[in-house]
């Protein structure tokens, strides 16, 4: 049997504000099956990405970026992305 070993792409952490979501949201979050945005877009949360940051890290070789999820004006999540590029 062959088995391909599957690369990290990118890794990503984020910080969600709890009293900003939707309580059915919240409650799906904590069964973590799914990713924060398509959780959103199944419940029809309509949202909008504020990019805070983007850049390049010379001793990881990898690019990031760090935006926030907002809903109404009010900031969701805050999420750091790091794309590895080796």
């Amino acid at each position: 049997m062959f088995v391909k070993k599957s690369k990290v792409l990118v890794m990503a952490t984020s910080h969600i504000y709890k009293a900003q979501l939707p309580l059915n949201v919240l409650k799906e979050l904590r069964l973590k099956n799914s990713g924060i945005g398509a959780i959103l877009l199944k419940h029809n949360v309509a949202t909008f990405r504020r990019i805070r940051k983007i850049g390049y890290n010379n001793q990881s070789s990898s690019v990031f970026r760090i935006y926030e999820i907002l809903h109404n004006g009010n900031v969701l999540a805050q999420v750091n992305e790091t794309f590895i590029t080796k």
